[in-house]
């Protein structure tokens, strides 16, 4: 039962209650003690003052018949209902008059030095007022009066009505304001990986509802979304996989529906060899692509990025001297990042080599690697069609095909800038890539630099050197 959230905050609720209640019980208890006390002083005076004025006479000496006064006093119905006696006693201490009703204690009539030790205890439990008059001292005694036994009863029992109406009460106002939650549970439960498209009602008015289902409602958005990137990645890949597949497995069923020469079967096993070739690229790339996406491979060190550039140079240098393609270098020499050194490499690799199959025959490659405010930037760039468009908004993701779409020429898998998005996030970076004035430019902006450059090197170099794609 306490699993639930309307119960929990209904047990709360009442333990805070409890404490309050007995608090607020005992200080009525307490106030109302006090007051009957001061109004049972107040009436005592009087009486007090009524008993003092029967001992006076007229002319204010001592009433010849104050004993018979006081009796007629003792014997009234105030003193009787009351029940207050009267002890007068001279200055030698010796009683002169005790009241036959409503007699007093003994320990009133007893000489000071015979009363008991315990006169504390027993004048807590008689209420006793006096004063002096002429050479007697009038004391009027009443027993105290216990407190009325009814009012904490009263006051317990509509405690526990306030208790159980307060916990009924909160149960009925959590349920309420729970049960949009509980409808919106019931929405939720018909979203999955197959109904993602499902949109959320707001089950109140609610501000704070409203702003729940809007953001749930995002949630089964952006979730619907990826699954609808995995799925079309699934079937590209599926499809990348099944190509060469299909292409290795014709040739090699050609090659053997009949006898055939050694250079046919030569030609044969170098076809075959390019598509296993394509193969083991496409798989290697999916495996790299899914242990950036998993976190597999996370630790990160000091990486030279200017020696990772040059490197992805040298590699792609002949394809360059093929291709005809014009080269712009600019990089800065010792710039050293935070990065897992493979994805670093793999980077600067994937964009350089996407820019010189791309670039258009003849055409020009400029690469700047530099540091300006103190954040390490790499530019790509190269000459691509004015005629021809690219969607720059979807040219990250896996498989994605346009107009550009690579080829047997160009012998691309689709997953070269896909990879590149997923170690930017990976790691931190941010990559972007823009088409203008006949040239396509990829951007990434790594962060600080490791290394401590004066403010000359901080500024973006001006040289740029600009040679044929030689070897």
């Amino acid at each position: 039962m306490l699993k639930s959230m309307r119960s929990r905050m209904t047990l709360q609720f009442v333990l805070l209650l409890i404490p309050f209640l007995i608090g607020t019980s005992y200080m009525v208890v307490m106030i109302s003690t006090g007051a009957a006390d001061r109004e049972a002083r107040k009436s005592f005076d009087l009486l007090k003052d009524r008993a003092m004025a029967q001992m006076k006479a007229p002319d204010g000496s001592l009433n010849p018949d104050w004993i018979l006064k006081l009796d007629q006093l003792v014997e009234g119905t105030t003193f009787r209902q009351n029940q207050v006696g009267i002890v007068v006693r001279d200055r030698s201490d010796t009683v002169k008059y005790v009241s036959s009703i409503n007699r007093p204690p003994d320990f009133m009539l007893m000489p000071p030095e015979k009363r008991p030790d315990n006169m504390r205890d027993l004048f807590q439990k008689w209420r006793i007022s006096g004063d002096r008059f002429k050479q007697f001292r009038v004391a009027i005694v009443a027993k105290r009066k216990p407190i009325d036994s009814t009012l904490p009863a009263t006051l317990a029992g509509l405690s526990a009505v306030i208790i159980g109406a307060a916990a009924f009460g909160t149960w009925f106002m959590v349920g309420r304001v729970l049960s949009p939650i509980r409808q919106l549970a019931r929405q939720t439960s018909v979203a999955s990986a197959d109904h993602l498209t499902v949109r959320l009602e707001t089950p109140s008015k609610d501000a704070e509802m409203i702003d729940l289902v809007d953001t749930l409602n995002g949630l089964l958005d952006r979730v619907y979304q990826e699954a609808e990137l995995k799925g079309r990645f699934y079937a590209a890949a599926s499809h990348e996989l099944r190509t060469p597949l299909q292409a290795l497995s014709g040739h090699l069923e050609l090659s053997l529906s009949r006898k055939r020469t050694a250079e046919e079967y030569e030609a044969v096993v170098k076809e075959s060899y390019v598509q296993a070739r394509r193969l083991i690229s496409l798989t290697q790339s999916l495996l790299f692509l899914h242990q950036i996406d998993s976190r597999t491979n996370a630790n990160q060190e000091s990486v030279n990025l200017s020696d990772a550039c040059e490197s992805a140079l040298e590699m792609m240098y002949s394809q360059m001297q093929n291709r005809r393609l014009k080269l712009e270098e600019s990089i800065q020499p010792n710039i050293d990042i935070q990065a897992v050194p493979s994805h670093a490499e793999v980077l600067a690799r994937n964009l350089i080599e996407n820019a010189s199959k791309y670039a258009t025959e003849g055409g020009l490659i400029s690469i700047k690697l530099y540091s300006l405010d103190d954040h390490v930037v790499l530019e790509v760039a190269n000459e691509f069609s004015q005629d021809i468009k690219i969607n720059t908004d979807n040219i990250f993701q896996p498989f994605y095909r346009d107009d550009t779409s690579r080829n047997s020429k160009t012998g691309g898998n689709g997953l070269g800038l896909a990879i590149c998005r997923a170690i930017t996030t990976a790691n931190g970076w941010e990559v972007g890539l823009v088409q203008r004035d006949g040239m396509i430019s990829a951007t990434v902006n790594f962060g600080p630099s490791e290394t401590q450059l004066g403010a000359k090197n901080r500024k973006k170099p001006s040289g740029m050197v600009t040679k044929p794609a030689t070897a």
